[in-house]
Formats: structure tokens, C-alpha cells, sequence
């Protein structure tokens, strides 16, 4: 994933720390089933099979134990066609894939743990006014 989307996804979903907290091991949950995040994707030079999106949205289904996220992901590809995946992520473990769900109340300078990649640092935070 290019650092400019993985960047924008932060940034996106902070918001989620707003929301009522569920504690999981160390890490905290700021999301409840019904949350979602809808967002436009820009990409700098060619992105691979996959990870050439242009818009997603994440829908929170449930959360499983306090600990586990079911989520329905739906993408549109450059090319328009619309995909739609029904996974579990398990933020205490490591599995993000995604990276749109990330621990809460995590500022600049901290970071999580990604099973694939290790520790991914927190680059910023904005705030975004609900609508």
C-alpha cells in the first residue's frame, strides 16, 4: 500500500476514537457495530492488482468477544467494477490488513502492530467535523 493512502486512511479513521471504547488486551477499540467510513482513494504513480482502488467503504457488522471486528468492506476499482469482502480483524493480534481500523486514542509518534509489517508509526492526526 503507497504511504499516501495509508496516510489518508489514518487520518480518515480517527474519528472512530470518539466512539464508546471497548477495551481488547492493550490494545482499545473505538468502534460498534453500525460505524462505517466511506472514502475517496488517490494513488501516486501506478498502484498494483488489488490495491487499485478509488473509493471504499468499511461497515462495522459486529464485534466479536470485544475483541474482534466483522467487517463488510466494499471497493470500486479504477477500472468502476465493485467488489465486496466480509472479513474479521483482530487489532490485538496484529490482524489489520486493511489498515482501516487501527487502535484508538493512539497519537503522533506511537504506533501499532501489523503482523505483516511490524510497527507502523502514527504520522498525524486530524479531527474531522461529523456531519
Amino acid at each position: 500500500m503507497d504511504k499516501p493512502v495509508f496516510f489518508a486512511a489514518v487520518l480518515l479513521f480517527v474519528f472512530f476514537a470518539a466512539a464508546a471504547e471497548v477495551a481488547v488486551a492493550d490494545v482499545s477499540l473505538g468502534v460498534k457495530a453500525g460505524d462505517w467510513i466511506e472514502y475517496k482513494v488517490s494513488t501516486t504513480g501506478t498502484a498494483s492488482e488489488g490495491h487499485d482502488v478509488v473509493w471504499a467503504r468499511m461497515e462495522i457488522l459486529s464485534v466479536i468477544h470485544g475483541e474482534v471486528l466483522a467487517v463488510n468492506t466494499t471497493t470500486e476499482a479504477v477500472n468502476g467494477l465493485f467488489s465486496s469482502l466480509v472479513m474479521n480483524l483482530d487489532p490485538a493480534s496484529g490482524q489489520v490488513d486493511v489498515w482501516a481500523i487501527i487502535p484508538a486514542d493512539l497519537s503522533k509518534g506511537e504506533s501499532f502492530y501489523d503482523k505483516n509489517l511490524g510497527n507502523i508509526p502514527i504520522m498525524g492526526e486530524e479531527k474531522q467535523k461529523q456531519r
